[in-house]
């Protein structure tokens, strides 16, 4: 018996299988790939983040002033050397009633000295008279000594003679004992009082007062300088070519010294401060290769290199932490070189990633 010829499948039937059996692996191994790419690139806080150095040079002055012309406004662009603005420095009237105050009290000092002066040399000639009355007494007591032994000597020799009795010889005796204490005490004192007038007295008597005068000298010196430079005009320049960020003061407000009047922030970038998140698995060395990746839409990548490592964990800046992280969240620093072919700006925040040589 012939076989039955095969019955052609019509192709609405042969589609519905194919549907069926490859479509449903087919989307969802796209899907899972997609995913996988948009939590890779998008979704996961990546392990190594960093951002571009942003410079940022204050302007300050040196001397206090009143702000007389300020040249530049916010986000203008200037160039190294740029006039700022121009500063005046204080008025004569106001540096004069800002020294007054201490003039007199250099006066006062001067005049406390002086007393002063006088006072130690009083006290160094009251200890010089004390010390020429302890000589005349060691004099007069080395005198009494002597007419002590030779009393002792006479009665020594009547009561040899069993002229005078024992007591008298034994207070002759004593004096004797007495008056070579007394001049031993008082050779001590007048060699102590003579070290201390030694080292008291001063090696010419006008010249503590010079020193004093050659002192207040100097102050009132620098008062005249300060008079002599009240007035004067001083200009303020960019130490560095950017923008011009912040503005602190306004023309006719007084500035301080060490305070800042503008902020200049540079806007040619040089390189990139990356944090690696704990834990380290190894740690990068100098001249390794990092992918950088910016954070905007459309992802663009680039080709650097480590420069060089820090060498102890850091805070990493607030806006590098996101939201799946402690504030206070730290990483290793690592300084990299800027990619030639990403266009990058000062303070932008990229993602890095480690690649292979």
């Amino acid at each position: 018996m012939d076989p039955l010829p095969k019955i052609p499948s019509p192709p609405a039937l042969l589609w519905r299988e194919i549907r069926h059996s490859l479509f449903p692996p087919l989307i969802f191994s796209v899907a899972l790939g997609a995913a996988v790419i948009l939590w890779r690139d998008h979704a996961a806080a990546p392990k190594l983040v960093g951002e571009v150095e942003l410079v940022v040079t204050p302007v300050t002055t040196v001397e206090d002033g009143l702000l007389t012309s300020l040249k530049v406004d916010r986000f203008q662009t200037v160039v190294q050397g740029d006039v700022i603005a121009e500063l005046r420095v204080a008025d004569p009237d106001s540096v004069r009633l800002e020294l007054a105050p201490v003039a007199a009290e250099l006066q006062m000092l001067e005049t406390r000295l002086q007393q002063d002066q006088q006072r130690i040399l009083q006290d160094y000639e009251q200890l010089r008279l004390s010390w020429l009355r302890e000589r005349v007494a060691l004099a007069t007591a080395r005198v009494e000594l002597h007419f002590a032994k030779s009393e002792l000597n006479r009665i020594g020799k009547l009561a040899a003679e069993k002229l005078v009795s024992t007591d008298q010889l034994e207070l002759a005796q004593s004096v004797v004992d007495s008056r070579g204490a007394e001049v031993e005490e008082r050779s001590k004192l007048v060699d102590e009082i003579a070290a201390s007038l030694g080292r008291l007295a001063p090696a010419d008597p006008g010249e503590f007062g010079a020193t004093v005068a050659g002192r207040i000298s100097q102050a009132l010196a620098a008062q005249e300088e300060l008079l002599s430079n009240a007035g004067r005009k001083v200009t303020l320049r960019a130490p560095i070519s950017g923008r011009v960020t912040a503005l602190f003061h306004r023309e006719n407000e007084r500035i301080r010294r060490g305070e800042p009047l503008v902020a200049i922030a540079s806007t040619t970038p040089e390189r990139i401060i990356g944090y690696l998140r704990a834990p380290v698995d190894r740690t990068p060395q100098p001249g390794d290769v990092v992918e950088v990746r910016s954070r905007a839409n459309r992802r663009q990548i680039g080709l650097a290199r480590i420069l060089q490592v820090g060498g102890h964990f850091e805070t990493i800046t607030t806006n590098l932490v996101s939201s799946d992280f402690q504030p206070a969240a730290k990483g290793l620093p690592i300084l990299i070189s800027l990619p030639e072919n990403l266009p990058l700006l000062p303070g932008e925040s990229v993602d890095l990633a480690f690649r292979r040589h």
